[in-house]
């Protein structure tokens, strides 16, 4: 509760220097650019090779604009159930740019991101790539350089429509 004070403390104070914009996304497709060596895995997998996955989630985001209509501080949270339809989230900090026209905006981000989800390799037919490091319940991996692309159509003063592209390995 007390990290919640915290937050909502720090995001009224923000408000008061600059815009801030405060975002709840649903999570529902991902794509795996090379083909998994583990497909049978994906409950949601909508074709044999994994490459197409269903996942749920949500993320929030927060959206501080430091120079109006072009660079904002960006932070998002996700939680969501992954491809093997476990729990599993990120958390990402980074800079945004912004080019906004009319009712549209573009925009991108880039800053450090930790990924990590319930560990697969209690998991028959898991094959370790390498891509995470472990403790005893839990897997993760630490990105100095990810991302994200998102653009919005703002359907009134105070709301938009998003879609959101989050590129990242794995």
């Amino acid at each position: 509760m007390r990290h919640l004070l915290t937050i909502g403390l720090l995001c009224c104070c923000l408000t008061v220097l600059g815009q801030v914009s405060i975002g709840i996304k649903v999570m529902g497709l991902t794509f795996h650019p090379k083909p998994s060596p583990h497909p049978q895995l994906y409950p949601n997998g909508w074709d044999e090779k994994g490459k197409w996955v269903q996942i749920g989630g949500v993320f929030l985001t927060v959206d501080w604009e430091v120079v109006p209509n072009r660079l904002a501080l960006h932070a998002a949270q996700g939680l969501m159930l992954d491809c093997s339809n476990q729990f599993a989230g990120f958390s990402h900090l980074g800079v945004k740019g912004l080019y906004r026209q009319g009712r549209h905006t573009l925009g991108a981000s880039m800053g450090p991101s930790w990924f990590y989800r319930k560990t697969w390799r209690d998991i028959s037919g898991y094959v370790d790539e390498g891509l995470f490091a472990y403790n005893e319940k839990w897997q993760h991996s630490f990105y100095w350089y990810a991302g994200s692309i998102e653009y919005d159509y703002r359907i009134s003063p105070t709301h938009s429509l998003s879609a959101n592209l989050i590129p990242g390995w794995p």
